[in-house]
């Protein structure tokens, strides 16, 4: 955890509540995969499941912990989505695995990683599960956007504490790593620092400060340039997330000059990044027509 300093909140916090024997049987992680959430909640169920955990984590010498690291441990369950959801099926394994007994004689660990993608009909049969939890089990359930998660399931689940890192934060963890710290406007793009952080060491990010240009300039001139209008579906997504970074610059630009207008335009970029959360489930999209509908809007909202 030493690696990303902004998650030693939630792990200190973890260690603790295990040290005193107070770990619930549920836990919220809402926290995204671009902040280094994958690596904390696996740091998260090996300590659960280590025989011998330290003030440190866990003691990675034990047979839970041999079993963790090679990937095979029998009392740890991992959910994911199938396609682009989880289930109600993968739920009820879930559950019926947790009515055995533990193999190697602790817990019995489930990590559900990103939560937000499961179904409501898999919600429900989970929170029936944490409505009647199954002894010496824990649930870690994770989600990159936990206010899409089911309130009735947060509710009965404890939230780990987190601080987002701030801006002076990852530029100082870049500089640390001797990365570029030019490049912190693509955060919302790759998904937060630790993406951005493989960016810069596979290349940079040439292909999105390409993208920023052709934005400017067809959200200047009124029409898609040319690069816009032959992007495929695959790159339609981090075209928007693009977007999105460019109206909030214009938003930051409007703000002190047109309040209105600047409200318009973060409205507008609102709309941007619902439809890239949206896009994974969605069978199909004109994506010539889309882009060129938000530069008209844009248009139109400062000839008002």
């Amino acid at each position: 955890m030493s690696l990303y300093p902004w998650l030693r909140l939630p792990f200190n916090r973890f260690l603790q509540l295990n040290a005193a024997g107070t770990l619930p049987h549920a836990l919220l992680i809402g926290i995204d995969e671009g902040l280094g959430a994958s690596e904390l909640v696996a740091a998260l169920a090996n300590v659960a499941l280590c025989s011998r955990p330290t003030a440190n984590g866990a003691c990675g010498q034990c047979k839970s912990c041999q079993l963790f690291a090679a990937g095979n441990h029998p009392d740890f369950y991992r959910l994911e989505a199938d396609g682009q959801q989880i289930k109600v099926d993968q739920v009820r394994s879930l559950i019926t695995d947790f009515a055995t007994t533990a193999q190697q004689g602790g817990r019995r660990v489930a990590l559900i990683h990103a939560g937000e993608r499961m179904n409501l009909a898999a919600a429900n049969a989970l929170l029936k599960t944490l409505e009647e939890p199954p002894a010496n089990t824990v649930i870690l359930l994770h989600s990159n956007t936990p206010a899409r998660l089911m309130p009735t399931l947060t509710s009965r689940c404890q939230t780990l504490p987190f601080v987002a890192p701030s801006g002076d934060d990852i530029s100082h963890w870049l500089t640390a790593l001797n990365l570029r710290v030019d490049a912190l406007w693509t955060l919302p793009v790759v998904g937060g620092p630790v993406r951005l952080a493989e960016y810069l060491r596979a290349g940079g990010t040439g292909e999105l400060d390409a993208l920023r240009d052709a934005w400017h300039s067809s959200l200047s001139g009124g029409h898609l340039c040319a690069s816009l209008k032959t992007l495929d579906e695959k790159q339609l997504t981090v075209a928007l997330k693009v977007l999105y970074t460019v109206l909030l610059e214009r938003v930051r630009q409007l703000s002190a000059a047109n309040p209105l207008q600047a409200n318009k335009v973060a409205g507008l970029a609102g709309e941007v990044m619902v439809l890239c959360h949206g896009l994974t489930t969605m069978p199909s999209v004109n994506s010539l027509a889309l882009l060129q509908k938000y530069v008209s809007s844009y248009q139109l909202m400062l000839a008002k």
